[in-house]
């Protein structure tokens, strides 16, 4: 119900509530509203002037001029939904192959920068463990297994296989549009 609808319940309820039968003088809401043969309230005939409304027939129809329009206007969707499944297709086709190349570059940036990274990884540690001392040995001489870490390091940077940065799987593709 309305906020509108609530406050003229409330307003006929109010009037009902009174020993003595209101009339529309005293109150407005009794101006608009009448009571129907149902008991329910409705707008009185006289605002409600139904001389001034159209009289419609459906039997001035033409069936086939209804049918004709019906024909026309699903014909028209027809070829509106054939504008958008081609604006799409256009719209995929000038965005895939940039999205398909910076995807490339991203896997051979992220590629070259975590290898690159490795590297500089080992040339750190080996700088550390030849230039600090304990005792007056370096920590390389102390701890010879650093020699063998860097070496298995450094080939696994070397060896990053591509498919360690395979972004196969954001490329556009049919499979995936």
């Amino acid at each position: 119900m309305t906020r509108l609808g609530y406050i003229a319940c409330t307003l006929a309820a109010s009037v009902l509530a009174q020993e003595a039968e209101p009339t529309a003088e005293d109150c407005p809401f009794l101006k608009v509203f009448e009571r129907n043969d149902a008991g329910q309230w409705q707008v009185k005939a006289e605002h409600m002037p139904l001389s001034d409304l159209p009289q419609i027939s459906f039997t001035d129809v033409d069936c086939q001029a209804l049918q004709d329009w019906v024909a026309d206007q699903e014909a028209e969707m027809q070829l509106q939904d054939e504008k958008w499944a081609e604006a799409w297709t256009t719209y995929q086709d000038a965005i895939t192959q940039p999205w398909n190349d910076f995807l490339d570059l991203a896997g051979d940036l992220s590629h070259k920068f975590v290898s690159e990274g490795m590297k500089t990884d080992a040339e750190v540690v080996q700088f550390i463990s030849e230039n600090t001392f304990v005792d007056g040995k370096s920590l390389s001489e102390i701890y010879p297994a650093i020699a063998d870490f860097l070496t298995e390091y450094r080939s696994a940077s070397d060896n990053l296989s591509e498919d360690t940065f395979n972004f196969d799987a954001f490329r556009m593709t049919p499979r995936n549009l």
